[in-house]
């Protein structure tokens, strides 16, 4: 193309997004200009039209610019200041490089041939490169008039969490038709958003994607939420120039409804040996009704596990499972079902049950012992973990104390202990499952010590010539035992008396006493005592020395002569006249005088004629016999009677016989007569064993002592043989038994019937059991029962059994009346005493509570109930609480001692039937109460969680806005409204009345206005939950928000529209 004369050629630069209109660009080809322009985007062909292949090149661009006009700018809705120059400059909207004003009046004139009005000159002043802007609002304005006409898209298919949509793509035949009205667009360069809302076309954005034109019009929408409505809006937009169309129409479409969702793994609540307490959180059921719950277990073995089984199945969100193991390892897994299938099964959930206390232990073993320590011992068993050793002290009031407590030894010595003291102690075993019941007691004692050396001894007397009266106290620390005996030495004085023997000890005494006459001594000689004492644990050390000197005497008497004659045979206490006479070879002298002379006194004779004196008796007998024949010189000062009691004695009774023949055989067996027997006895001595009929006796032991010649002997036992004997003492000793006396009492009524237990079997029974009594010689033919009333002693009906019955059952009587039963046996002879035992009929079983709410949540009920009837003294009752299922069963829900129980994990709104019963020990269980029908309450929306933003719109007025809250667990008929409210002052009192409700709705925002000037009030907005219950609405109220304080100027102050928050509103929390 050749240029033409006079016109300079200049470079002009354009930005990104500029673009001559077709007109401007063939006006340059007119005029014959050439010229060369460089596109940021890319390059010009000579025809106008954009180079695809040289995009985002420089390429030049033909231009003609003559003579020294200036560029005239298109006149747009508002002059573009230097902050938008530079703002176009940035985003590449504007050039960059002034044109040269070669030829702007060539190209004035042609626009205003073409009509394009508006088009003026601009100041010189003005920056000249704003003629561009207008070109490219122009063209851009028509791309996003194109991208806003986009079709909404087409849901193709629905399942329950997919679906996939297409779309139409943008038509750019226009702009690739010859003088179209913008360049060509490549439709590789469209981009679209896909939006995905969840509930509402403006509700929360689900997802968001963006898919170019190569990966074609069709998307597959995933992770879905079943029986979900969703909308999806649909807008292109190009990215390389920032240009965004509006949103489609929105088209919604639903998700199918599907299988719940994979349950939680259950939660423990609680757990026993042989159970558990299992809960679990519903899922969501993804729109259908979950129809039931399938709990399942399995043990956990160290082979290979079992199968999973069936442990509950139903509607509950709760499950006890019970007949389990202790100590096992259980697996549990839950799932759920509904019309469309069963979920997936939960993550397994390991448990396990807890294991058995261990048994009592055996009591601890003594190994040693020492005046200060025991070491005890005891066996560890496999169900043993730790033991507690308790020990008690009787000499205390503390009772049990643990000594050495969780420790795993099986031996422990027992240290810092009193000196032969008694100690009990018992054994506690535990492992993780609690604790056992305590062993049996044992009791220890330590050793005593040996005693300290006593003090030396004292004289008590005189000191005589022959003798010495020595006397002593005890040590003062006996080693924790009784002194046992004394133990007295002495030796010869070597020093004083070099005459005796060495220094030789001899003991001179050994005994209990704390004092001994010495004698056989030597007259004025020096001897030396000592003492030590003799305890259980040994000899204590010698005390210090006692040096005694024995007073000396006048010479002793000549010896007596060298003729004399000892005469024996003597009686002892007889009155003698002795003569004598010599003799030589040749004959016998003349007698001499006579000497009279008396024995000394002797023991006297035994008694005779022991025998009984009157009738013999069951329990008592009397015995008399005579004084000796001879007293031997001393009056009988007292008698000694002994008894033995024969060794064995049995009485043949037969298996079975009559009545008769039992009372023709008691009589037989009797013995009412005495039979006596004697037994030659030694004169001069007891006799040590008996012989003869004494064989079958035991040892004699005393009875009676006394001056009479007669003795009653009594608590003897009916039908037993006894022997007798009775010696006589005077003086000078005691005389040789008399002739023994073998007795038998006769048959007596039998002894009370021991061990009577009574029990109460029922309300109308008690149970009594006995031991067979003592016959007392004659055998038993029945028992007779009385049973009276504590209140009135009469008998009710006495009762007699047969002898060989030791166990009865009384019936018939009233409940929970206190009744006292009294037995006696019967033999030939008579009855004996009664036996008795006292004991109360159980209770009626306690009636049903009256059963009441007392607290109602949305989600639990409080019950509380009170008994029609109190405990009868210190007994207590054992409640039972039951739910109703749907399927009209009942579930337990509480078990105790407790009035009242708080059920959790219910739903809003909904009713269930609740009833109770009581248990007593003595009772019983009682009956069930009426089921009582209770109901919860309705769930309150979310709070509004921060305080409403205030605005002030004009003098007086003030726009108040609060945040939406968000309860997707609503049912669809349900509503959320707000309810704002207002209360003049800033006192932090919040009574109800102070708070006035100025709207309630739907909305977010509320305009307030009226206020008295110079006010100062609070606002606070609550959200309402609106429920329609049968065509009754009902209202549910959350917690207010936190209100928010607003000062109201006293004067109207000349105000100015803005969009700020009121600056005098504050937040109160």
């Amino acid at each position: 193309m050749q240029r033409s004369p006079g016109v300079t050629c200049v470079t002009p630069t354009f930005h990104r997004g500029v673009f001559l209109p077709r007109f401007l660009r063939r006006l340059v080809c007119q005029l014959g200009a050439t010229g060369t322009a460089t596109m940021a985007t890319g390059g010009v062909r000579g025809d106008g039209r954009r180079d695809k292949a040289s995009r985002g090149q420089e390429r030049p661009m033909w231009g003609v610019w003559g003579g020294e006009a200036r560029v005239r700018k298109w006149r747009c809705s508002a002059a573009r200041s230097a902050s938008g120059w530079r703002e176009g400059r940035r985003t590449g909207r504007l050039c960059d490089a002034a044109p040269s004003p070669a030829c702007a009046a060539t190209v004035g004139e042609l626009a205003r041939e073409r009509g394009l009005g508006g088009y003026e000159e601009p100041d010189a002043s003005q920056n000249s490169q704003s003629g561009a802007s207008c070109v490219e609002d122009e063209e851009t304005e028509k791309i996003k008039d194109m991208l806003n006409r986009i079709q909404s898209p087409q849901v193709l298919e629905t399942g329950s969490r997919v679906a996939e949509i297409s779309w139409q793509e943008l038509d750019t035949s226009e702009a690739s038709a010859p003088g179209g009205p913008f360049p060509q667009i490549d439709p590789s360069e469209f981009t679209y958003e896909i939006v995905l809302f969840e509930g509402k076309p403006d509700g929360r954005v689900f997802s968001n994607y963006r898919c170019t034109p190569d990966q074609g019009n069709q998307l597959r929408l995933s992770h879905l939420k079943p029986d979900t409505e969703y909308f999806v809006r649909l807008r292109a937009l190009l990215a390389e120039r920032g240009l965004l169309g509006d949103q489609s129409t929105p088209i919604g479409f639903k998700t199918k409804p599907t299988h719940p969702d994979k349950p939680l793994p259950p939660r423990l609540l609680k757990c026993g040996k042989s159970w558990f307490q299992l809960s679990w959180r519903r899922p969501s059921d993804n729109g259908s009704k979950i129809s039931e719950f399938l709990l399942e277990m399995e043990e956990v073995r160290d082979g290979a596990n079992e199968a999973f089984k069936e442990a509950y199945k139903g509607l509950l969100e709760t499950a006890r499972v019970n007949h389990l193991q202790p100590n096992t390892l259980y697996r549990f897994r839950l799932t759920a079902s509904n019309e469309y299938g069963q979920s997936e099964s939960s993550d397994v959930v390991l448990v396990q049950t807890k294991g058995a206390a261990p048994t009592a232990p055996n009591p601890p073993q003594l190994l040693d012992a020492t005046p200060t320590t025991l070491r005890l011992a005891w066996t560890k068993r496999d169900t043993d973990d730790h033991f507690s050793l308790m020990m008690e002290d009787p000499r205390s009031d503390y009772g049990f104390l643990p000594y050495c407590a969780e420790t795993r030894e099986t031996v422990a010595t027992v240290r810092d202990l009193q000196r032969n003291g008694e100690y009990r102690f018992r054994l506690l075993a535990f492992n993780d499952d609690g604790q056992s019941q305590p062993s049996d007691i044992v009791t220890f004692s330590t050793l005593p010590d040996r005693p300290n050396a006593p003090p030396k001894p004292q004289l008590k007397d005189l000191v005589k010539a022959t003798s010495v009266t020595l006397a002593w106290d005890p040590p003062k620390d006996t080693g924790g035992a009784e002194v046992t005996s004394y133990q007295l030495e002495y030796a010869a004085d070597q020093t004083a008396s070099p005459n005796v023997d060495p220094r030789t000890w001899k003991s001179v005494y050994t005994g209990a006493n704390r004092g001994v006459a010495v004698h056989s001594l030597e007259p004025g000689q020096s001897y030396l005592f000592r003492l030590c004492a003799c305890g259980p644990a040994g000899q204590s050390s010698w005390s210090d020395e006692l040096a005694v000197s024995t007073t000396p005497i006048a010479p002793a008497a000549c010896s007596r002569p060298k003729t004399d004659c000892q005469i024996s045979g003597l009686l002892p206490g007889r009155n003698y006249s002795l003569r004598v006479r010599a003799y030589n070879r040749t004959g016998h002298g003349a007698w001499s005088e006579a000497l009279e002379t008396t024995t000394a006194a002797g023991a006297p004779d035994p008694p005779t004629e022991l025998r009984l004196a009157g009738a013999a008796g069951d329990k008592m007998l009397t015995l008399a016999w005579n004084a000796p024949q001879e007293t031997n010189g001393a009056p009988i000062t007292e008698y000694r009677l002994y008894r033995a009691t024969r060794r064995s004695i049995s009485i043949a009774v037969p298996d079975e016989e009559t009545l008769a023949e039992r009372r023709a055989s008691a009589v037989s067996a009797s013995i009412s007569a005495v039979k006596m027997s004697s037994s030659s006895s030694d004169s001069s001595s007891l006799p040590a064993t008996p012989t003869g009929p004494l064989a079958d006796f035991g040892d004699f032991s005393i009875i009676h002592t006394g001056a009479a010649l007669t003795a009653e002997v009594k608590n003897l036992t009916p039908a037993s043989d006894y022997a007798f004997k009775v010696h006589a003492v005077n003086a000078s000793g005691v005389s040789a038994p008399s002739r023994d006396l073998i007795c038998r009492t006769v048959a007596g009524p039998p002894s009370a019937p021991p061990k009577v237990s009574l029990e109460a079997v029922s309300m109308t029974e008690l149970d009594v059991n006995w031991e067979e009594p003592s016959g007392n010689g004659s055998p038993l033919i029945a028992y007779l029962i009385e049973v009276s009333s504590d209140g009135d002693r009469r008998s009710i009906s006495p009762i007699q059994l047969p002898a060989h019955i030791s166990q009865h059952l009384i019936d018939d009587l009233l409940p929970e009346t206190l009744y006292r039963v009294r037995i006696s046996a019967t033999n030939d002879v008579g009855s004996g005493p009664w036996a008795a035992a006292t004991c109360s009929t159980f209770s009626k079983p306690p009636p049903p509570p009256i059963l009441e709410c007392v607290n109602v949540g949305a989600q639990s009920l409080k019950l509380r109930w009170h008994d029609t009837k109190n405990p009868v003294g210190e007994e207590k009752y054992y409640y039972y609480v039951e739910k109703e299922n749907e399927n009209g069963s009942y579930s337990p829900v509480f078990e105790g001692d407790s009035k009242s129980v708080k059920v959790k994990n219910l739903n809003e709104s909904t009713r269930y039937r609740f009833r109770v019963r009581a248990s007593s020990p003595t009772g019983g269980m009682g009956s069930w109460s009426e089921a009582v029908e209770f109901a919860t309450s309705r769930l309150p929306p979310p709070s509004v969680k921060t305080a409403p933003r205030v605005t002030e719109v004009a003098d007086g007025s003030y726009q108040i806005e609060w945040q939406a809250i968000r309860a997707p667990g609503l049912v669809p008929s349900d509503k959320i409204q707000y309810r704002l409210q207002t209360a003049i002052g800033v006192s932090r009192g919040d009574r109800p009345e102070d708070w006035k409700t100025v709207y309630q709705g739907s909305a977010q925002s509320y305009t307030l206005s009226g206020q008295a000037p110079g006010t100062t009030f609070r606002v606070r907005v609550s959200s309402v939950r609106l429920s329609n219950d049968g065509g009754a609405v009902e209202e549910t109220v959350a917690p207010p928000s936190a209100p928010a304080v607003i000062n109201q100027p006293a004067t109207p102050r000349r105000w100015k529209r803005s969009s700020r928050s009121c600056p005098t509103a504050t937040t109160r929390s």
